[in-house]
């Protein structure tokens, strides 16, 4: 909510934060997929603001948080915005801080399921399914264009699944959050 209104009306603001807080992909059986989803908004907030201390601590608890595959997805809008100095501080800080906790997953990793590729494991239906719910489906119907470009967002991932991560489903968080945005910000 902070962050949202920094750019929406407070109205507004607080049915996005609840639409994003309460998407299917949020709610997980898993704490570290919570725990890890839940510093994201404070890194945006703070590389938005370019508050050097609250993003660099976001950065490195996506890191200390855990889960590995949605950090992997997250990571990638901190470094598009931050194209300036105490973006790139705050991420060179955040790496240190998550270090921790990286180093020893990085030595262990040829050593786990994951270092062999799977085309598709058998996962449950939450890792491979989203759902943003029905107020943002309806608010995109007006804008067909960007139905049209959502659409393409979401293929990308299966045209490049033999290049991602075991569920290359989970690259759809990015799309979602967007659909998300682009739907709410239809609002007055």
């Amino acid at each position: 909510y902070w962050f949202l209104s920094l750019r929406l009306s407070p109205e507004v603001s607080l049915f996005v934060a609840v639409t994003f807080t309460y998407q299917a992909y949020h709610i997980k059986q898993q704490p570290c997929i919570i725990y890890t989803l839940a510093w994201f908004p404070f890194m945006l907030l703070g590389l938005s603001t370019k508050a050097i201390l609250l993003s660099s601590i976001s950065i490195g608890m996506l890191f200390l948080a855990g889960y590995y595959p949605i950090a992997f997805y997250l990571l990638p809008v901190a470094f598009l915005l931050s194209l300036n100095w105490s973006g790139v501080i705050s991420i060179g800080i955040g790496v240190l801080i998550g270090a921790v906790q990286l180093v020893p997953f990085l030595k262990h990793l040829p050593k786990t399921i994951r270092s062999k590729k799977v085309t598709q494991p058998e996962v449950g239906f939450w890792e491979t399914s989203f759902f943003i719910g029905i107020v943002p489906i309806v608010l995109l119907l007006s804008k067909p264009l960007w139905l049209v470009f959502l659409a393409c967002l979401y293929a990308i991932p299966y045209l490049l699944k033999d290049y991602l991560p075991r569920v290359y489903q989970r690259a759809w968080i990015l799309p979602t959050y967007l659909a998300i945005w682009l739907s709410l910000s239809l609002l007055p």
